[in-house]
C-alpha cells in the first residue's frame, strides 16, 4: 500500500528534483527527506503543509492518495511548468555563516537558504557546469588574501559530489567546530593533507594520518562572486 513518504518520492520525481533540491526548496534537511521517503519518518502536519503550498500539490492527496496531485491545475502543464523553471536555474544553498580566511571561525550549524542563479549565467560567466551539489558561504580573514578578501561570498561544490582533493584547489573544511578556506597542496613526503594559505604570513595546516578523522571536507570553491 502506498504511503506518504512514496508520494513524496512520487512528486519529487515528476518535478525533476534531486532530494537536495526538494528539501531546501521546503526549507528542511537532506535527512529529514530521506527518511520521508524511505518510511523511517512520517512528516509531521506543518512539513505536509510547506510541500502543498510550496508546490501546489492537493494536502489530501499527501496525506491520503485521494484525489488529484495537483491543487486546481492539470497535472500534466504542472509537471512542465516546473521541469522547465528548474532546469533554467541552478539551485544554490547559501549558508548564513563566515568560513575563514584566517585562523579559524566557529561552525555553526544553520538551515541553508535557497538560491536561484540563472542557468546560463552561471555556465557563462561563473564557468560552473552543472548545479548539482553548490553551496554559497561568505569569507572571514585574510590569510587568502589577494584571492579572497573578509566578506567575499564563494560559490563551492559539496565534497560528496567530488570525493576528491584537487591539488591547488580552494577547499571549505571544518576541524572541529571551526571552518577554514584553504588551499590544498599534496604531501610529497607522506600522507599528511596540507592545506596552505595564500596570504604568506599565515602558517599551513598539516593533518596527519592519524588525525584525518578529525577533518571534514566540506566541498571545493568554484568561483568567488567579488571577484566578478
Amino acid at each position: 500500500m502506498e504511503n506518504i513518504g512514496q508520494r513524496i518520492k512520487q512528486l519529487r520525481k515528476m518535478l525533476g528534483l534531486s532530494q537536495r533540491e526538494f528539501a531546501e526548496k521546503i526549507g528542511k534537511s537532506l535527512n529529514a527527506v530521506q527518511k520521508w521517503e524511505s518510511g523511517d519518518r512520517i512528516p509531521s502536519e506543518p512539513a505536509l503543509k510547506l510541500i502543498a503550498k510550496e508546490f501546489n500539490v492537493n494536502e489530501e492527496w499527501l496525506k491520503t492518495g485521494e484525489g488529484e496531485m495537483f491543487a486546481g491545475v492539470p497535472q500534466l502543464q504542472t509537471s512542465m511548468h516546473f521541469q522547465k523553471s528548474f532546469k533554467e536555474y541552478f539551485q544554490v544553498s547559501f549558508y548564513d555563516i563566515y568560513a575563514s580566511a584566517g585562523n579559524g571561525v566557529e561552525a555553526i550549524e544553520s538551515e541553508p537558504k535557497p538560491i536561484q542563479i540563472d542557468r546560463l549565467f552561471a555556465q557563462a560567466i561563473l564557468g560552473i557546469s552543472s548545479g548539482n551539489g553548490l553551496f554559497m558561504i561568505q569569507a572571514y580573514g585574510d590569510s587568502m588574501y589577494p584571492t579572497i578578501k573578509p566578506g567575499d561570498y564563494l560559490i563551492g561544490k559539496f565534497y560528496e559530489y567530488e570525493n576528491f582533493l584537487l591539488e591547488g584547489s580552494i577547499y571549505v573544511f571544518r576541524i572541529g567546530n571551526e571552518l577554514f578556506v584553504k588551499r590544498f597542496k599534496k604531501d610529497r613526503k607522506g600522507n599528511k593533507l596540507i592545506f596552505k594559505s595564500d596570504n604568506p604570513e599565515y602558517n599551513d595546516i598539516e593533518i596527519t594520518e592519524d588525525q584525518q578523522a578529525e577533518i571534514k571536507i566540506i566541498g571545493r570553491i568554484l568561483v568567488n562572486l567579488s571577484k566578478l
